[in-house]
């Protein structure tokens, strides 16, 4: 699973293919945070490339939720931010 949506990134390249590398939940404070790497393209993702851009995704506060699959989150990131109107690839 991940998303595909053309943002620039600080290479002068633009980052294809992105998909959630790492979550993290702190139950505590009422965190959740997932990273997410780009790559050129899905190819470059295949043969382990180095990502050439990350992203952050939030949920805290009034929004947090403690149980969140990555299929949530892929859908959230659709809907707004740097990912509106990324597809499924």
């Amino acid at each position: 699973m991940a998303l595909g949506k053309d943002i620039d990134t600080q290479y002068g390249a633009k980052a294809t293919y992105w998909n959630i590398a790492m979550v993290q939940n702190n139950t505590k404070d009422r965190i959740f945070v997932a990273r997410l790497f780009g790559y050129i393209d899905k190819e470059a993702r295949l043969e382990k490339a180095q990502p050439i851009a990350t992203a952050e995704f939030r949920l805290e506060g009034d929004t947090y939720r403690q149980e969140v699959t990555l299929s949530e989150i892929y859908t959230e990131l659709k809907l707004s931010g740097d990912f509106s109107g990324s597809l499924d690839v």
